[in-house]
């Protein structure tokens, strides 16, 4: 596991707390079941990006980043984030299969990529999980992370 700076924690977690006051604003995050305002989902989701461009020196756009685009995080590259060790990859029909998705774990000051996976692949090789899912949640897939590939990285 790669490890965060005081600083890069300070930066994601502060853009984390903009996401979850802007999501609230707009009532973003409903379309998925929950109220899409919880500070912790915002803070992990940021994390995960900027250990992704960490991982491959990119810039991190989190001051161009918008809910929605359909464009993901990075040109094209949509990141997830989890704190659980064999935690799944997530993937909402209404987004654009043909994307590459990748899955971060981030724990506390701590960080690794578990890998990534097309869109369609993850679709097809996904499971829908019924006793997780709450009512009015979009059509997903979980993907396990034996599926994703490191190949990317």
């Amino acid at each position: 596991m790669n490890t965060f700076t005081d600083a890069q924690l300070e930066l994601a977690d502060s853009v984390g707390k903009i996401r979850q006051r802007r999501a609230k604003q707009n009532s973003y995050g409903r379309g998925h079941g929950e109220s899409g305002y919880q500070l912790s989902r915002h803070v992990i989701g940021a994390r995960a990006e900027l250990a992704f461009a960490l991982v491959r020196d990119l810039k991190w756009p989190n001051d161009e980043n918008e809910f929605g685009t359909g464009f993901g995080d990075f040109d094209g590259v949509q990141v997830r984030g989890t704190t659980h060790n064999t935690g799944k990859l997530i993937i909402f029909e209404s987004e654009m299969r043909q994307m590459l998705f990748v899955l971060v774990v981030v724990n506390d000051n701590r960080y690794r990529i578990a890998g990534s996976i097309q869109g369609e692949d993850g679709w097809n090789l996904g499971f829908v999980p019924s006793s997780f899912l709450r009512a009015g949640s979009p059509a997903q897939r979980w993907v396990d992370q034996k599926h994703l590939s490191n190949d990317f990285f």
